[in-house]
């Protein structure tokens, strides 16, 4: 026994469902090439650039952290940077969330070093890491550059970043920069 496909036998297709097609094609053409969203980019970075009140960070951290993810996410060519995409205003949300509060995976002790493998060993949530974070980085800056993080020229903040990368930076007992920019 062979099964062949009938190729002769076609579902019939309405007049109003390929008119409701076309009509939604049409509609969706329309809103996606309408002046207003010529230019995506500009939609989202006036979106983000609406007033936002922090939630969690005090204003010296706010700032911290718009100078250093405006560096590892700037505004070129290809499209706005972090600050006019909200990206901080973003961070402050997930604060107030349960992955800020670390209640997405076991907080409990012993906290002890470990192998990778072992994952994340700290007795901070993200929010304290952040807080802690970005206290130890401007305490760096104002110890070896004279000035908080966003008050360094761009040059600078390039230079503190990447030695936060790369030297064993300790912003406090168990805290290095490696971790706090990971």
């Amino acid at each position: 026994m062979s099964v062949q496909n009938d190729t002769s036998k076609k579902l019939p297709v309405h007049r109003y469902e390929q008119a409701a097609f076309l009509m939604a094609l049409a509609g969706t053409a329309a809103f996606w090439t309408a002046d207003e969203f010529a230019d995506w980019r500009q939609a989202i970075a006036a979106e983000a650039a609406q007033t936002y009140t922090p939630r969690y960070f005090t204003p010296d951290e706010w700032r911290f952290l718009e100078a250093a993810t405006e560096q590892l996410f700037p505004q070129d060519e290809t499209g706005p940077g972090a600050k006019a995409l909200g990206v901080v205003g973003f961070i402050d949300r997930q604060m107030d969330t349960p992955y800020g509060h670390g209640g997405l995976w076991f907080m409990s002790g012993p906290f002890r070093e470990g192998p990778a493998n072992l994952g994340y060993q700290l007795p901070y949530a993200p929010r304290e890491i952040y807080r802690l974070g970005i206290a130890g980085a401007d305490r760096y800056c104002r110890d070896h550059h004279g000035n908080a993080f966003a008050d360094l020229d761009h040059p600078t903040q390039i230079e503190v970043l990447t030695a936060f990368e790369k030297l064993p930076i300790m912003f406090g007992e168990t805290l290095t920069a490696g971790i706090f920019f990971e």
